[in-house]
């Protein structure tokens, strides 16, 4: 189970003061500035079943907001996928048997079937590989905080600046006095490491079952063409 904070949990404050004064003859000038950090978690609470294409789909939609105009696409996936095909690849490695003890119009039924679901298979693990290599690098530009007790959270970030300048003639008695203020916010999501190691799991699953993909094609393709053979030597046989 994982779960993203929701809330202000946790507030984080800093602050720091920088001064100058400069004195020539009567007249003093300075500048004084001031600098407020406050670092906010927030987010949606959420709960996640125990699995690597989940959590990264999940990562993916939160990291949307973070990277405008970036269009970041999930993996194609349903849950008992990856089980669902290994039953496949279990089977097909008692297709030469089933073929020998069935009919041959059995045969050709159940070989382009076995080809049909390679051919699927194919095109999921394509679209796993694009996400690797489209959406995933970005994901990996996010921070990673080690400490962080949840696997990913949000974080806002606010900067409040106070920058004073004054200028004083002692003698006149005048003294003019300048402040600007300005507040900058900035929103950001990061990682703890168990977090990055779902993602790259993910990612390193999608090179696994396209490999696999990619050899139950050309183990069921080798069959049908068996298959061809030896209807065109039994032909022969016929004729003779």
């Amino acid at each position: 189970m994982a779960f993203q904070s929701r809330g202000n949990y946790g507030t984080l404050q800093a602050e720091s003061t920088n001064a100058e004064v400069y004195q020539v003859g009567g007249v003093t000038a300075g500048q004084a500035s001031r600098t407020e950090v406050s670092v906010r978690e927030t987010g949606n609470r959420v709960t996640i079943p125990n699995n690597p294409y989940l959590y990264a789909n999940f990562f993916i939609v939160q990291s949307r907001a973070y990277f405008p105009g970036r269009a970041l696409k999930k993996y194609v996936y349903f849950r008992g996928l990856n089980t669902l095909f290994c039953l496949h690849l279990f089977s097909l490695l008692g297709l030469p048997f089933f073929l020998i003890c069935t009919l041959h119009s059995a045969g050709w039924f159940f070989t382009f079937a076995a080809l049909t679901v390679d051919i699927i298979a194919f095109l999921i693990y394509s679209q796993h590989l694009y996400i690797n290599f489209t959406t995933i690098p970005w994901l990996l530009k996010l921070p990673v905080i080690p400490e962080q007790r949840l696997t990913n959270n949000h974080y806002v970030i606010d900067i409040a600046t106070l920058d004073t300048a004054f200028i004083a003639a002692r003698e006149a008695g005048v003294g003019v006095n300048i402040t600007v203020g300005g507040t900058a916010k900035l929103k950001i999501m990061a990682f703890n490491q168990k977090g990055i190691n779902y993602i790259r799991s993910a990612h390193n699953r999608a090179y696994l079952y396209i490999s696999l993909a990619v050899t139950a094609g050309f183990w069921s393709l080798t069959w049908i063409v068996i298959q061809g053979i030896n209807l065109t030597h039994c032909g022969h046989l016929h004729n003779d």
